[in-house]
């Protein structure tokens, strides 16, 4: 395998990298290296960014590399880089035991909506089809927001989250728009005022459901679950044909099909066969008191 490293020296647009998103924070311009790979199979690139030692990756969430690319890339960035550790989020891969697990949830498109609905039962669909018919008769409309609205419903967003999930980004508007790479905004309205939002990160053929939220008033309408059921019919409009929902155990991500999937966070240290070996020892040794305190509480 070919693998060599750039150093960029000016901003480089996020369409050049085919990375899935961003969740570690930064913006797309702030990648100073980028990574390429080549063999007989695949090829691909990666951009990262390095700071006091440490490197971020942009994007572990990709499918265009398998495990034994993965391995590669790491221990390449180690050897040419030298960094203290790299900091993963979302990766598809463990690495020497050295990433904790998390679940998250992904969902694969139809070509219609239809066939989405027919994934439930007939009682779930009708209650689905149901809620919607409710609100739309009740005058509410959804609609993908224009770029110049953004800024005022993000503010109103906030106040929705501030309510319900007693949230508080503490950032403005545009950085939290930049923060979470969000480029879509959908929206639940009627007469004006905003009652629930779906907002996405559509860089990639792999759209990322990023935020949600909605207006405590109308909470018996089931709003949040309307405006996902809306959300997802437009990504089928759209042509896209999977949606990675992030994690949390949240009932309308369980749906339509949806899967389930492991995904690995945290930093690579330098000595990761060191870590590695401890957290693999630390995991028995973990299991072994859970089965103990389990035989015990039974005697």
């Amino acid at each position: 395998m070919n693998i060599y490293i750039e150093k960029l020296k000016t901003e480089y647009s996020p369409e050049l990298l085919p990375f899935t998103f961003n969740q570690t924070g930064m913006l797309y311009d702030d990648s100073n290296y980028i990574l390429f790979w080549e063999d007989k199979e695949s090829c691909g690139k990666v951009g990262f960014h390095v700071e006091n030692k440490t490197i971020f990756m942009q994007s572990c969430l990709v499918d265009f590399y398998d495990k034994d690319t993965f391995k590669k890339i790491i221990k390449y960035i180690f050897k040419t880089l030298r960094p203290k550790a790299i900091e993963c989020h979302y990766s598809l891969f463990n690495f020497f035991y050295n990433l904790h697990s998390d679940h998250n949830y992904s969902i694969e498109l139809p070509s219609n909506f239809n066939e989405l609905l027919l994934r439930e039962d007939r009682k779930k669909r009708y209650n689905l089809k149901r809620e919607r018919r409710i609100l739309f008769e009740m005058g509410v409309s959804f609609r993908e927001l224009l770029a110049c609205e953004f800024e005022n419903a993000v503010k109103i967003f906030f106040a929705q989250k501030r309510v319900t999930h007693n949230r508080d980004w503490g950032l403005s508007p545009n950085d939290f728009l930049k923060w979470l790479n969000i480029t879509n905004i959908y929206v639940l309205e009627k007469n004006g005022d905003f009652i629930a939002f779906a907002m996405s990160d559509e860089h990639f053929k792999k759209v990322i459901f990023e935020q949600t939220s909605y207006d405590i008033k109308w909470k018996k309408y089931s709003p949040g679950s309307v405006i996902y059921l809306c959300f997802l019919e437009k990504m089928i409009e759209k042509g896209y044909s999977e949606i990675f929902l992030g994690g949390g155990r949240h009932e309308y991500k369980k749906m339509l099909g949806s899967r389930e999937d492991f995904t690995f966070n945290g930093e690579i240290s330098r000595h990761y066969i060191v870590k590695g070996f401890y957290n693999f020892i630390h995991g028995i040794a973990s299991k072994a008191k859970h089965i103990f305190v389990k035989v015990e509480n039974k005697k």
